[in-house]
């Protein structure tokens, strides 16, 4: 936050909406251990109101990728695939909220819509960072390192609650670990890209500010040397 409010730059406007939102998806799954029992609802409740949170998670996720690798600079076409990505999300949202109304009654089809869609975006989001990976860049280790460990630990998440809520494994909170780790190690690897990029921003506008200083020192001793 306070590197946000002194740099006023949208890579880390965006950062920060992901975390809270991510935050807010780990409240919900973590309702039962965090709130009084008056207040628990049933697996399928929860999963109505963290399945269209998950998908926010991945939009505001691409927006901070854009952002932070300034693709629309340095790869434009991939730009270009990650915001079309970022619009048929939007839709899945609209589409998830929907559809958890028409199977209200059909948790298991819900259940079996939900592991075939996160299946998709699991093998979307790898081929995300294949693209990524074939950048070569310090800053798009980063978000590889943070990605791919967010990713796998988020889907194992959702096939054990899916297997869960199936009835086909014993129900227990260990199955938010694997995404607990995930955002633990995600969190590591996007603030040292962060603090990378930032001190590499600084590095820069010192070695410009020098450049132009030495330019003017050069300017006006030519000036000096020509009244001489």
């Amino acid at each position: 936050i306070r590197r946000w409010l002194q740099y006023n730059s949208k890579v880390y406007y965006y950062y920060l909406v992901f975390l809270a939102v991510f935050f807010i998806y780990l409240f919900i799954l973590f309702s039962e251990t965090i709130l009084p029992k008056q207040y628990h609802y049933e697996g399928w409740q929860i999963n109505f109101v963290s399945r269209p949170v998950g998908l926010l998670i991945y939009i505001f996720y691409n927006e901070f990728v854009i952002k932070f690798l300034s693709l629309p600079e340095t790869n434009p076409s991939l730009n270009r695939v990650i915001r079309w990505y970022s619009r048929f999300l939007i839709l899945c949202f609209f589409n998830q909220i929907v559809l958890q109304y028409i199977f209200i009654d059909r948790i298991e089809v819900l259940n079996e819509l939900h592991s075939i869609f996160s299946l998709g975006i699991f093998f979307v989001v790898i081929y995300f960072l294949y693209r990524l990976w074939k950048m070569r860049t310090t800053l798009t280790s980063y978000v590889l390192k943070g990605s791919l460990a967010l990713t796998i630990g988020t889907f194992i998440t959702n096939i054990l609650n899916t297997l869960m809520m199936s009835g086909k494994l014993k129900y227990g909170e260990y199955y938010f670990y694997p995404v607990l780790i995930g955002i633990g190690l995600e969190i590591y690897f996007f603030n040292s890209g962060l603090f990378y990029k930032t001190r590499s921003a600084e590095r820069e506008l010192i070695n410009t500010q020098k450049l132009l200083i030495d330019e003017m020192q050069e300017n006006e001793k030519l000036l000096v040397d020509r009244q001489n």
